[in-house]
């Protein structure tokens, strides 16, 4: 304990000398206004949005612990606070697991949000007023109220999307610092107020619970992206196959013999009265050793009637994704889904699984100017099972083309992680990481036999 811990401790509770009473107030004020200032706005760069509404939650219960003995509702306001930092773990949770993208409701968690701050906030300021009112003091100004109208503004500007008017935004903006010096003012006035501190609150040590309130945080959600990021796959020991006289011509055309050994039957029986097939390899690197390396193929077959499939193939041999990667196909012309597998081996056995997520859908992004954009694309998500070998797959799809049509253009976006750690979970195959070090693509144009034919002449 303190020199001044020792000199004016008495049985249970003390009572603070002017000097220390007003480092007491300050104090208490001072964790309370950067508690609401953190956790009332979000700053969305930095992973602000994350680490300063976890201090400010901390900060909140710090804050209203000193003073919760003052009157009902001030220890109704502690109890808030701890209430808000049970809602923040369940939101670390939920932001970095599956359920944000399964149970995407924004409106309700935002007005659940909002009803609880709001009442918080009235339970703070009806705590000071009663502390006023005792001590016979008069406040000119009521900043916790103008929190609390500032407050609901904010809501009212999302809704209507009036806060992307920047001559609306930055008022609110600068109003949003002025409120909070505002409110930590006021405790200059509460300077002469006496309070019992407790021999509890002494012994208390504030910046033991704040690093673990972190640590826990931060365990928590790299715990939620350990488990979300890698998928368990349904899969079987492949089939051995059945068919050969496509098979045969396709390796007749160039399709090289590892490719045509690993589709299935009922996609390879597809593919009859073929007239033209295109190959296009490439090796795509990841890092700068060659461990990462991943060998990709696009083969376009045409077959009679003005029919386009196409297969794209990949192999990762032995250094597969354990933590989950994604892909995305979009082509010149629309696309029409037929199957994805993984294929890997592991202890001598192949096996064969669904590719997660894969869809043949329209995807909607933000471009690099923010510009929202809708695209027909196939997308999914490649991992493999810990120490399985000879890690591939493929996806078969038909390119919708016209009548008439000479050539296309075909890209394969792949995006690979070496970790878990993505905060807040995303289905990374539909996000837009154009110019990230984690993207690689491979694009190629493939032309119909028409059009061969008639360079040829």
């Amino acid at each position: 304990m303190s020199k001044f811990d020792e000199e004016y401790f008495n049985d249970s509770s003390i009572v603070l000398e002017e000097k220390d009473l007003k480092n007491f107030w300050h104090e208490s004020m001072k964790n309370i206004t950067l508690g609401f200032m953190f956790t009332v706005m979000t700053f969305n760069f930095l992973w602000l949005q994350y680490i300063l509404p976890t201090i400010g939650a901390a900060f909140l219960y710090i804050g209203f612990r000193s003073i919760r003995k003052e009157n009902k509702s001030l220890n109704m306001a502690w109890i808030f606070s701890i209430i808000n930092m049970i809602f923040h773990i369940l939101n670390l949770i939920y932001i970095n697991t599956p359920l944000s993208i399964n149970y995407k409701n924004t409106s309700i968690m935002a007005f659940i949000s909002t009803i609880f701050q709001v009442s918080f906030l009235i339970i703070f300021r009806k705590g000071f007023k009663n502390i006023f009112y005792r001590a016979d003091i008069l406040t000119k100004k009521d900043p916790i109220l103008g929190l609390i109208i500032w407050r609901i503004i904010v809501v009212i500007c999302g809704i209507t999307e009036l806060g992307e008017i920047w001559i609306i935004s930055i008022p609110i903006i600068i109003y949003y610092f002025y409120i909070f010096r505002s409110i930590y003012k006021l405790s200059y006035k509460l300077e002469t107020i006496n309070y019992m501190y407790s021999e509890k609150s002494i012994r208390f040590n504030k910046k033991k619970l704040l690093c673990g309130y972190m640590i826990i945080c931060i365990f928590i959600v790299a715990v939620c992206c350990v488990f979300s990021n890698h998928i368990k796959l349904d899969s079987i020991k492949v089939i051995p196959v059945k068919e050969f006289s496509i098979r045969n011509m396709l390796i007749d055309k160039g399709v090289p013999l590892k490719i045509v050994k690993d589709i299935l039957d009922d996609d390879i029986t597809i593919l009859k009265d073929i007239i033209n097939v295109e190959t296009f390899s490439e090796e795509l690197n990841f890092n700068s050793t060659s461990e990462n390396n991943l060998n990709v193929t696009s083969i376009f077959i045409e077959l009679k009637d003005n029919e386009m499939y196409a297969i794209e193939y990949f192999n990762f041999g032995g250094k597969g994704p354990y933590w989950q990667d994604g892909f995305a196909i979009s082509n010149t012309w629309s696309l029409e889904l037929i199957n994805g597998r993984l294929l890997y081996e592991k202890e001598d056995i192949n096996y064969t699984a669904p590719i997660p997520r894969l869809n043949g859908e329209i995807v909607t992004s933000n471009d690099m100017f923010v510009y929202t954009r809708q695209d027909n694309k196939i997308t999914g998500v490649m991992n493999y099972p810990y120490n399985s070998k000879e890690q591939r797959g493929y996806v078969f799809y038909k390119i919708d083309i016209p009548e008439g049509t000479i050539t296309g253009s075909n890209i394969v976006n792949y995006i690979h992680y070496n970790h878990p750690f993505r905060i807040p979970y995303t289905e990374i195959e539909k996000k837009n990481l154009m110019f990230s070090d984690n993207l690689r693509q491979h694009v190629t144009n493939f032309r119909t036999k028409s059009s061969m034919e008639f360079m040829s002449d």
